[in-house]
């Protein structure tokens, strides 16, 4: 059994925003999964979803091997507090936390690309912080969707958009206002322009193939594959 929770702020406000990648990640794996509707789970604070994923139950997830259940979640207690819903998952469904998989933004990876990672650090991601301190451990799955580092960018060029290591992601963030206008807390919270929502799309595609094969493979068949 898998846990999977898309990380967002929940409301028409915060949609189409940066810092909701992970919620629109985890709709599209909800959509072509053809897992249940969304429905609201007061006991977990989120919205959740449920299905398998393997042989059968539908065309959709058809090919990945024997059946195995998983579950959706949405938290709804905005960003800063994900760790509630999850703990709250967690304890109820006494999931070991390998079986947990995050989706949600990053600062520190260009627009449209995709990371895997298993045991990290929150890279000064609020909403990972939160899950980190609420479950005791780090020990969980990420899929790190790209927001944007604009390619003209001296932070860009100078390859901290392409790096893995947390500790130039944390040092990203803390410098962020000193090449751009907007700061980091703000950006997150902008909407993506059209175009940019193309970008987006690519990686969201591949996030949620990426699942598929986490699930049926192992994170680290997926690593090779995304990575």
């Amino acid at each position: 059994m898998f846990i999977i929770l898309g990380l967002g702020n929940p409301g028409e406000k915060y949609k189409n925003t940066r810092h909701n990648a992970g919620f629109a990640a985890i709709d599209d794996f909800q959509k072509e999964s053809g897992f249940s509707d969304w429905r609201k789970a007061k006991d977990f604070n989120a919205q959740i979803s449920e299905g398998e994923i393997g042989n059968p139950p539908s065309p959709a997830t058809a090919g990945f091997g024997e059946a195995k259940k998983v579950i959706l979640a949405k938290p709804q207690t905005f960003m800063n507090l994900s760790g509630q819903a999850a703990a709250a998952l967690v304890n109820f469904y006494k999931i070991d936390s390998k079986n947990i998989i995050v989706i949600h933004d990053e600062l520190a990876l260009p627009l449209g690309s995709l990371r895997i990672s298993q045991g990290s650090s929150a890279g000064g991601h609020n909403g990972v912080n939160s899950i980190i301190d609420s479950l005791g451990t780090q020990d969980f799955i990420r899929i790190r969707i790209g927001i944007k580092l604009d390619v003209n960018s001296p932070l860009y060029k100078g390859g901290l958009g392409r790096s893995g290591s947390e500790s130039l992601q944390t040092r990203m963030r803390g410098i962020f206002s000193k090449f751009f206008s907007t700061p980091a807390e703000k950006f997150v919270l902008k909407n993506f322009s059209p175009a940019e929502k193309e970008e987006l799309s690519k990686a969201i595609k591949k996030s949620t193939e990426a699942l598929k094969i986490i699930i049926s493979e192992g994170v680290q068949t997926a690593m090779n594959r995304f990575n």
